[in-house]
């Protein structure tokens, strides 16, 4: 994809996903799409699994904010940085909402294949995040271990029937 293209898909995304409108903002990836958070070590795999994350962070932080401070451009692959802000109103992998704000920093590395976004690599600063919104990053981390742990068991119990 050129680069024009590029960005029109990603301001595209981006307007629909300040909508929270979560049809749109999955038609905006390819089939075989990816939401990997690199901070977090997760990593969702396929349409319904985008959209459950995406279900999940708009719960959790309703007012999720990002804004764009600069761009590059490779072949078909666009990376945006800046800043995000949001609110923790809803629980985040069990622990209970802090209602506290956070503003911290981002890069989004976002890949295209056929004509849509393949998926999301998305690195933010973590401790900067937890600090804010006051949890603990040791926590968090060890949330998303224990998750990614319960789910790799699932895959592995299934593979061996």
């Amino acid at each position: 994809m050129n680069q024009s293209d590029m960005k029109r898909l990603y301001l595209e995304h981006r307007e629909v996903e300040e909508a929270r409108d979560l049809d749109a903002v999955v038609a905006t990836f390819d089939d075989d799409c990816f939401l990997e958070n690199v901070a977090l070590g997760t990593r969702a795999e396929g349409r319904d699994a985008v959209r459950k994350s995406y279900e999940a962070l708009f719960a959790t932080f309703p007012d999720l904010s990002p804004t764009s401070d600069g761009e590059a451009y490779g072949r078909d692959v666009f990376v945006t940085w800046g800043t995000v802000k949001a609110t923790m109103n809803g629980a985040w992998l069990g622990i209970e909402p802090t209602h506290r704000t956070f503003t911290c920093a981002f890069v989004n590395v976002v890949p295209f294949k056929s004509g849509k976004m393949q998926g999301e690599r998305i690195y933010f600063d973590l401790p900067g995040m937890c600090a804010g919104a006051v949890v603990s990053v040791e926590e968090i981390l060890r949330r998303c271990r224990a998750t990614k742990s319960a789910g790799e068991r699932a895959i592995n119990r299934l593979t061996t029937l």
